[in-house]
């Protein structure tokens, strides 16, 4: 039975991580803090190891003998830019530092970056893992910095790196909002057809991860994961309106509108204490034209082949959000 320690598992992806490991026949340990909240790990078969990749300290009182490590952990939205580099570049260094000190041997280090790490093609072509990195936000320059960091460490141990588009399906709160407009019928173009992008249902993400950390040719290599379609805001809804049986209003929302939002966004989160997601540095990266990536490294090297699109997983996610209640 092998051990999997796997770093952010009271998230989106991490949770979903867990639970396809317990299902594989791993012995699966989980890292949390304190003061997170467990309720979703209870009584799932999951060992509970408290530390905080931030945290160097707590991370020495962890005994690493775990054949596998899924770094899934990291921010997406934070109450200052440093908080990013804090979690996604300076989390990963302590895991590693820690990790190789222990002397343990571990299979494999899987870092789940983003997409965000790499930008976007600015030729309007499918992004490769051998493209140049040119991120256009401090999150995505916070995720390169933590694929470097690991990089730096892949001489003494074994790294995979991860790099998924937007993510969605059960369990998600980030396109939530999303399939709520389209509920009522109301689908928002962000530039209409304009602007294309890559989406990856969290399942066939998680099988992904999986396929890196247990393939022998993954040791030392990054890969895009995606379902390997392009969108725009358009298909999306109409697929997402299409899974509602609504028929769909489109408009686009003028860019001050947005613009306005985004503020009101941000002087809530400070009222709040909250991170905001939706900020004026986020609007400037959805407005990139072309956020998609290539998969075909993925399919060759871990025979990856992805069983949702996105009018598939939008059905899976949107019955799951009526199920729990939260549409």
């Amino acid at each position: 039975m092998p051990k999997a320690l796997v770093t952010g598992a009271t998230g989106f992806v991490g949770s979903h991580l867990a639970a396809e490991l317990l299902k594989r026949g791993y012995q699966v340990s989980v890292l949390v803090r304190k003061t997170s909240d467990l309720s979703g790990l209870l009584n799932t078969g999951v060992e509970l190891v408290f530390g905080d990749v931030a945290d160097k300290e707590s991370l020495k009182k962890i005994f690493f003998d775990f054949d596998y490590i899924f770094h899934v952990a990291g921010l997406i939205k934070a109450k200052n830019l440093d908080d990013f580099f804090k979690a996604n570049a300076q989390g990963t260094k302590n895991l590693l530092e820690v990790l190789f000190d222990s002397g343990y041997p571990v299979s494999r280090f899987v870092l789940i970056s983003s997409t965000a790490a790499c930008g976007p093609s600015l030729n309007d072509q499918p992004k490769k893992e051998t493209d140049l990195c040119q991120p256009v936000s401090i999150y995505g320059k916070s995720k390169l910095e933590g694929e470097k960091i690991a990089l730096e460490f892949s001489h003494k141990i074994p790294i995979t790196i991860i790099r998924p588009p937007a993510i969605y399906g059960p369990k998600d709160r980030q396109l939530l909002n999303f399939f709520k407009l389209v509920k009522w019928g109301i689908i928002p173009l962000v530039g209409k057809n304009e602007n294309c992008f890559s989406v990856v249902y969290v399942q066939d993400l998680v099988d992904a991860i999986i396929l890196a950390a247990e393939n022998p040719k993954a040791e030392g290599e990054i890969y895009f994961i995606a379902d390997g379609e392009i969108y725009h805001w358009e298909k999306a809804g109409d697929i997402a309106a299409e899974v509602w049986g609504k028929k769909p209003f489109k408009f686009t929302p003028p860019k001050f509108l947005l613009y306005i939002t985004a503020v009101m966004s941000e002087l809530l989160g400070k009222f709040s204490g909250k991170a905001p997601y939706l900020t004026r540095r986020k609007l400037e990266e959805i407005h990139y034209r072309y956020w998609v990536c290539d998969i075909s490294k993925a399919k060759t090297e871990l025979n990856f082949k992805p069983k949702f699109d996105f009018r598939r997983g939008a059905q899976e996610t949107i019955n799951w959000y009526k199920q729990n209640k939260w549409l």
